[in-house]
């Protein structure tokens, strides 16, 4: 923000975060004031002036969801900065603590302040805002762009402006094939491998892998990471069995000259799955799991909320970290400064996860999840003739290198 990396120095713009869980820091409402530096006296007041008095020695995770915008807010009052952004501050506010944020906004501006505001509440920003950016004020004049997409800019009074689209990615090769394909082919190599036994087999396999993933179509810096992975697990394989194969313990179960053989082994099986996972997203995955092959929806819909969980918790994780960042949580401790943010985010990254596992758990009861013993997909994923040959071809080969041996 203002040019400022936001792992360094104290900045000027104050945030007010859409879901006031991600901003809080402290462990009461009253520390949570005085966090930014506000004097005693400054916290009493503001305590009284959003109407947390009887909540000063309460969590602030603990707070009612109107509460917690309230209290969101006044960490901002609590810590002048030149700029404040705010994201739906009065989301879940009554009447009249709705008019209570806007006067404490008005006096932000007269204190010479630029406040930024985010609100669906159109009414409001016509009646208090001086700047009105509407996305999109009317899309139906909008200039149409290639593929549908419709933009609009506010600040020519109702003239369209149509803006280049993204470039776009180009397309895997393997895009076409079953989620499922490159993975059941994978098999047999990594089966085929582990009954020859042979160094010179293991090194090819990780060769043709890493062949296989430049092909992929993926960008390039994924794709070196990709290439590289195998690679270095199987040095790393190899070095960890090579030194502890020297103590007597391990000795009897294990040779040193076979160390490089299961290094390249284990670095070849790591390829081959990378291939397969990185053509696809684990939500296709898990649909072709239930539409291809018949696994019960229950689970596979289990799966894919749970790969959205995960992607939640990382998204709130940066939330959180950003949070801290910008409230100078560990500003005292130098160099250790991310990890102490990253220490207390866990918390109310805790909190986060069971309030957004309630959520979904109540929707999917809602919904009658269950109840049925068949659902549809929006989405199909066909297996066609091309994924048979594919499976086909892979396991010939597996076949041949036993056979010949």
């Amino acid at each position: 923000m203002c040019g400022e990396p936001l792992r360094r120095g104290r900045h000027r713009v104050g945030y007010v975060f859409q879901n006031p869980e991600h901003q809080f820091v402290a462990t009461t409402v009253a520390t949570e004031l005085a966090a930014g530096g506000a004097t005693p006296e400054r916290v009493e007041e503001l305590l009284d002036q959003f109407h947390l008095v009887r909540h000063r020695c309460q969590h602030p995770l603990t707070l009612s969801g109107g509460q917690a915008r309230r209290l969101s807010v006044a960490t901002i009052a609590a810590d002048p900065r030149p700029v404040v952004v705010l994201d739906e501050p009065t989301y879940g506010q009554d009447w009249a603590s709705t008019g209570e944020l806007l006067r404490l906004i008005e006096s932000l501006r007269a204190q010479g302040r630029t406040v930024v505001m985010a609100t669906h509440d159109l009414e409001l920003a016509t009646e208090h805002c001086t700047h009105l950016v509407a996305l999109p004020l009317d899309p139906a004049s909008a200039t149409p762009l290639p593929g549908g997409t419709h933009t609009y800019d506010a600040s020519t009074a109702g003239e369209a402006r149509a803006v280049a689209p993204p470039p776009r990615r180009r397309r895997s090769p393997y895009a076409s094939l079953n989620p499922l394909t490159l993975f059941l082919a994978g098999l047999g190599p990594i089966l085929a491998l582990l009954v020859v036994g042979d160094l010179r087999w293991n090194v090819a396999a990780l060769a043709a892998g890493s062949v296989l993933l430049l092909g992929a179509g993926l960008p390039w810096r994924r794709t070196l990471a990709l290439v590289a992975a195998p690679w270095l697990v199987a040095a790393l394989m190899t070095y960890a069995l090579s030194t502890l194969v020297a103590a007597d313990a391990w000795q009897r179960l294990y040779a040193v000259d076979r160390a490089p053989l299961t290094g390249t082994l284990v670095g070849a099986a790591v390829g081959i799955l990378l291939l397969s996972g990185c053509t696809t997203d684990p939500e296709s995955f898990i649909r072709a799991l239930t539409t291809t092959v018949g696994v019960p929806y229950r689970i596979g819909a289990a799966g894919t909320a749970a790969v959205a969980f995960l992607g939640r918790l990382h998204q709130d994780l940066r939330l959180l970290r950003t949070a801290r960042t910008l409230r100078g949580v560990g500003a005292r401790w130098g160099p250790a400064a991310p990890l102490v943010r990253w220490g207390s985010s866990l918390l109310p990254l805790t909190v986060l996860a069971v309030q957004h596992a309630e959520r979904v758990a109540l929707s999917m009861d809602s919904r009658a999840f269950g109840a049925h013993p068949r659902r549809t997909e929006l989405r199909d994923e066909p297996w066609r003739g091309r994924d048979w040959l594919v499976v086909a071809l892979a396991w010939a080969g597996a076949l041949a290198l036993v056979t010949t041996r």
